[in-house]
């Protein structure tokens, strides 16, 4: 971002609409296959929360770990649609055996989703900077505030 003076500063803004925007058109850039991957998704996440609200946080991630899920302290975390999976493939592996859930298209599954996203992310990543590099930075300086807009629906620029 060498466009941008010095003692300016780019603030990018969050919101978790944009999150959830992000893991749309990720699923949307998997075309057909797009439900598969997010009914995947959704099966085992919704089994392991059904698991920590009749058997308790405590006892889930006790029988994770004895089932050898080394961040079992993550199972309430991995519930959440954002998170695509544990990071750890021997953890995601052990923690869909223990979920009774076969291990297999959910991997797979999960391995196209998290690329699809990474791939999202540069594509409006590559937005902005074209944004930043064709802007005329003049208004930032005068006034110091400035907004950029990227192009793909369901996101703010900064």
């Amino acid at each position: 971002m060498k466009a941008v003076p010095k003692g300016k500063d780019l603030h990018p803004r969050h919101a978790t609409t944009e999150r959830g925007a992000l893991h749309e058109a990720a699923i949307a850039k998997l075309g057909q296959r797009g439900a598969a991957v997010d009914a995947s998704q959704a099966v085992w996440k919704h089994l392991l929360a059904e698991r920590i609200q009749t058997r308790g946080y405590r006892r889930v991630a006790r029988e994770l770990r004895a089932s050898g899920v080394r961040t079992a302290d993550r199972a309430r975390a991995w519930t959440d649609p954002s998170l695509i999976r544990p990071n750890s493939d021997q953890d995601f592996e052990r923690l869909l055996e223990w979920l009774g859930v076969p291990i297999q298209p959910t991997f797979g599954y999960a391995a196209l989703l998290r690329k699809m996203l990474y791939q999202v992310s540069a594509e409006i990543g590559r937005q902005l900077e074209a944004a930043v590099s064709a802007a005329d930075l003049s208004v930032l300086e005068a006034t110091g505030s400035h907004s950029l807009d990227v192009t793909t629906e369901g996101f703010r620029g900064i």
